[in-house]
């Protein structure tokens, strides 16, 4: 795909240092594929003529257009459209609507002369023509699978201006699913690769630090990876690309968002963020602001820093993936919140008390012991500990969460169990299953080396299963033999 983008004065006189990139894959299509619907002939129509005049000073905006019903239509897999247009290059805006009591807008600026075939890969395309957007007719949620009618007109026509445009062969495009292998973006001068690769309907966004991120469709994070960051040339005219060798004609939507500055944070009491100097949490030249965190303080590690010496003065810590810090204070017992989507390490064991910890990335190899005391522990599908041997302990009552991916979830590695001051009736189980939707009979959600002897006793733990709209039920079981926390689906 390769895009001219028009840069605002503002910033390209100046240069613009930080560039984000977002985006979204979307299918590709063919127009010969046999599972294309064709719908002039259910339209009953070979072509339609559309002749128009505006005689005024001022451009006509218009929602009345022809309208054709039709029995419902299931165009979930067809959500694309491909049309032949002759245009006449009276820059009016043709529109063809699918409706269902909410309506989707395929928009074509006729700023052409002659016949071409159009793709419009979705219905969202309407809300970003210029003389056309977003309206009221044709927004929220439309049911592709109920479509129960097709209106087609000229909704813009500038002013003092005559049209005539012919459409023909109308198609509703199957929607081909492609994976995006190794792509590389190109803005400007400026390219990066990435070595992963991303799915159709998957959102992805690189970040001006140059970290990418690919999501699923509800924003789920799939991976992250490291790149080099964009900077946009001071130009006012610059070329997008992005390009894979897996597929030469599948659409993107995408969006290129660019600053030469960056604004104050108007939060009373925003985040302390970590800026880097040299590593050591104390050194208050490393925070924004020059001031070191304490017991009231949100702090942010962004990507790939590295913080050594970190204490335990602060409210709430995220460490964003690609970041490690590594701890001298081994004791949070002040209700503090981790939410780990990097590397947590430190010198000793870790003790949380009254607290919670959000592990999404990794607890580093030189932790040997972690202790959690009346506390919630959370694990995402992803998450480890580095160091296989590191021992779980558990005192009073705990609540420990297990969060599943679209695959399931990968097992967890640790060394003993020790509930010593504790019994499996003190425990609160939470699996989130809501994204799951594999087929797997069982999945070991951890598994320890070896556990303390009063596991041995009754399994008798408080369960919550949040199942979405799944309609498998499953059992939780602790394992003796193996020494692992294991979920099975009942049949």
């Amino acid at each position: 795909m390769n895009q001219n983008l028009e840069v605002p004065e503002d910033l390209y006189e100046s240069g613009a240092n930080n560039v984000r990139i977002i985006g979204r894959i979307l299918p590709r299509f063919e127009r010969s594929s046999e599972n294309n619907i064709d719908l002039m002939r259910i339209l009953n129509e070979e072509f339609i003529l559309i002749k128009k005049y505006n005689p005024g000073d001022e451009p006509i905006w218009s929602h009345s257009l022809q309208s054709y019903k039709v029995k419902p239509l299931n165009l979930s897999n067809n959500r694309g459209i491909g049309l032949s247009v002759t245009g006449d290059g009276c820059g009016a805006s043709l529109v063809v609507r699918l409706y269902s009591g909410k309506g989707r807008d395929y928009v074509v600026p006729i700023n052409f002369v002659g016949k071409k075939w159009i793709e419009i890969p979705n219905g969202e395309q309407g809300w970003r023509v210029k003389n056309w957007g977003w309206t009221n007719q044709a927004h929220k949620v439309l049911n592709y699978w109920k479509i129960n009618q097709i209106m087609i007109g000229l909704g813009h026509i500038p002013q003092n201006t005559s049209c005539s445009v012919l459409i023909e062969g109308l198609t509703a495009l199957s929607e081909i699913h492609e994976t995006f292998v190794s792509p590389s973006i190109t803005v400007g001068q400026n390219s990066v690769s990435i070595s992963g690769e991303i799915e159709t309907e998957n959102h992805f966004i690189l970040d001006p630090n140059g970290k990418f991120t690919v999501y699923d469709q509800s924003w789920n994070v799939i991976y992250c990876e490291r790149l080099e960051s964009l900077y946009l040339s001071p130009t006012n005219s610059v070329n997008f690309r992005m390009h894979s060798v897996s597929s030469q004609a599948i659409w993107l939507e995408v969006g290129v968002q660019a600053s030469s500055t960056t604004s104050f944070n108007p939060d009373h009491n925003p985040p302390t963020f970590w800026t880097g100097g040299d590593s050591i949490w104390t050194n208050s030249s490393n925070w924004k602001g020059s001031s070191t965190p304490n017991f009231t303080t949100d702090v942010v590690v962004d990507s790939f820093a590295t913080v050594t010496n970190g204490k335990s003065d602060f409210a709430s810590m995220v460490v964003e993936w690609g970041s490690s810090v590594v701890l001298s204070a081994n004791e949070f017992s002040k209700g503090q919140t981790f939410i780990i989507k990097g590397t947590l390490d430190g010198e000793g064991d870790l003790i949380l008390f009254n607290s919670e910890m959000h592990l999404i990335g990794s607890i580093g190899r030189s932790i040997p012991k972690i202790t959690i005391w009346d506390s919630i522990i959370k694990f995402d599908d992803g998450a480890a500990f580095q160091n296989s041997d590191t021992e779980l302990s558990f005192i009073g009552t705990n609540t420990c969460t297990f969060k599943l991916s679209k695959n399931g979830f990968s097992t967890i590695f640790a060394g003993n169990l020790n509930l010593r001051f504790s019994s499996w009736s003190e425990f609160n189980f939470e699996i989130d299953m809501t994204k799951y939707s594999s087929q797997k009979h069982e999945i070991v959600l951890i598994s320890f080396n070896s556990h303390h002897y009063v596991y041995e006793e009754e399994f008798n733990p408080k369960e919550r299963i949040f199942y979405g709209n799944k309609h498998r039920k499953v059992g939780l079981n602790f394992e003796k033999d193996s020494s692992s926390l294991v979920m099975r689906f009942v049949e």
